[in-house]
């Protein structure tokens, strides 16, 4: 069986299929957040109760559920972080000219300036 695809890498089928593979190809490139979630997901594959597993790590179901349906859809990227910056991000209705007399106005006056 040494060299056959799709065969497990343990007697006990306790890891994923290919995880070898998958820790050779992005050892360094894993978050530490993201190789704690892969081992959610190998001790899931493991034992087959998402129960067992969430009270295993101390996680809520509907987390768990969130991370293994990115896994199964992205791969090992799906674990990683996502951004949190807004998609669309407000952009001034100002007319140019208008912020330039105010940049002028705030230069010829700085505050403070008039205090005493």
């Amino acid at each position: 069986m040494k060299g056959k695809v799709g065969t497990s890498t343990s007697i006990y089928h306790t890891r994923l299929p290919h995880q070898w593979k998958l820790e050779r190809m992005f050892p360094e490139e894993l978050s530490e957040k993201a190789r704690l979630r892969l081992k959610w997901m190998t001790h899931f594959k493991q034992k087959g109760n998402a129960n067992l597993t969430c009270r295993h790590f101390d996680i809520s179901r509907s987390k768990f559920y969130c991370w293994l349906d990115r896994f199964c859809t992205y791969g090992l990227g799906g674990l990683e972080d996502r951004s949190r910056a807004p998609k669309n991000k407000r952009r001034s209705n100002a007319p140019w000219q208008v912020v330039d007399l105010v940049v002028r106005t705030r230069r010829e006056h700085p505050p403070g300036a008039n205090a005493r």
